[in-house]
């Protein structure tokens, strides 16, 4: 079902535009079994109507799972369980798709011999879970609006892929069911007029370690202006975390402005300047933005794989890749020291998700990842 809902209202004083920033929401629901392939596209922002600044892309998660497992050996045995889920999306304004994956392990199951089938004979252990309750994964952008402008449409590829793997143990039997139901929303925020024009004409903002190293320059400047620095995780509101008074020299201001970045958000960061002029008037800058995620940026692609994948390793260490079917059953291991590396499958895989387990010998990190093979 695609919904399209429009909201005219000013958000907050902090906006971008002497307006209020309007907004502009389109969604849809895809309800599947955990490895569906998705496609769908939702309307390019019309520019006759005004200014785009920033647009916002959420999915919000959920999924539901269930395995059962039972030992058909001949004695007793442990088992670990590794369910896993990865998203990722592609859009065909963005050169990068938006990623996200997560894993969750169960286990030890300590279950003593049937000699026999889950279908055939009893079930040693069975287990429910919710894997992610609406689970949100977002991305804001502002600086690459162009390929959402036009009277056409924005085309998205959606490739979950959700798999159950046992990890330890051997000879046993595993049956695993999957739903899953994503709500994905775009969100176009725009100034029904023009972006009030500031006097910068340079304005950069660049991670540097814990820090955001923020520069801009200015011409016509003038005695007693004020440059407030604002910060936001949401594009909805603005924080000053800081303000410089103008310098003029020969009419051109130069200025550097370093924020520590703070320990708990993740994701990106947007800044802009707002500019005070002496007589109390207001205009703001543009809006730029860095990523201060911390964690590892581990993805694949292509995702589903066909003979191969390539897989970047955020970062040039002594890594190990291991790939493992459905069944935990072990495809194929390989080390690189490098962090970028094309995979190539050392058979032909039949198709079904697979999970790859990267493992850092330099830090001891193990990360896994799921893909699908179609």
């Amino acid at each position: 079902m695609l919904c399209m809902l429009i909201t005219a209202a000013s958000l907050n004083a902090n906006a971008q535009c002497a307006t209020g920033l309007q907004q502009q929401s389109y969604n849809i629901v895809l309800n599947g079994t955990g490895n569906n392939t998705w496609g769908f596209s939702f309307p390019q922002f019309d520019p006759s109507i005004g200014t785009l600044v920033a647009v916002d892309i959420n999915s919000v998660v959920s999924v539901n799972m269930k395995f059962e497992i039972a030992n058909i050996g001949s004695s007793a045995d442990n088992y670990n369980v590794l369910a896993s889920r990865n998203d990722d999306i592609s859009i065909s304004s963005l050169v990068m798709p938006i990623s996200n994956s997560f894993s969750q392990n169960f286990g030890p199951y300590s279950l003593q011999a049937t000699q026999d089938t889950i279908v055939d004979g009893p079930i040693s252990s069975q287990h429910f879970f919710s894997l992610l309750n609406n689970y949100k994964i977002n991305d804001s952008i502002s600086s690459a609006v162009a390929g959402f402008l036009g009277t056409g449409y924005v085309s998205f590829n959606y490739y979950p892929s959700s798999g159950v793997s046992v990890t330890s143990g051997s000879n046993y039997d595993v049956i695993k069911t999957v739903s899953d139901t994503m709500t994905i929303t775009m969100t176009y925020y725009y100034c029904t007029s023009n972006i009030l024009a500031s006097d910068i004409t340079k304005f950069n903002v660049s991670k540097d370690g814990g820090f955001a190293d923020i520069q801009w320059t200015t011409e016509n400047e003038i005695v007693g202006r004020t440059y407030e620095i604002e910060t936001s995780t949401n594009i909805k509101s603005f924080d000053s975390i800081g303000a410089v008074a103008s310098f003029v020299k020969d009419g051109i201001g130069n200025y550097e402005y370093e924020y520590p970045i703070p320990s708990g958000p993740s994701g990106k960061m947007l800044f802009r300047i707002k500019e005070i002029n002496n007589n109390g008037y207001v205009k703001y800058s543009e809006i730029r933005s860095i990523d201060i995620d911390k964690r590892e940026k581990i993805y694949l692609y292509p995702n589903p794989a066909n003979n191969f994948i390539n897989i970047n390793f955020d970062g040039a260490f002594d890594w190990q890749a291991s790939i493992f079917a459905s069944d935990g059953r072990l495809v194929q291991n390989n080390s690189f020291n490098t962090s970028h590396a094309r995979i190539d499958f050392a058979q032909r895989l039949p198709k079904g998700v697979y999970f790859i387990r990267t493992f850092n010998r330099q830090t001891n990190n193990m990360k896994t990842l799921s893909f699908s093979v179609r």
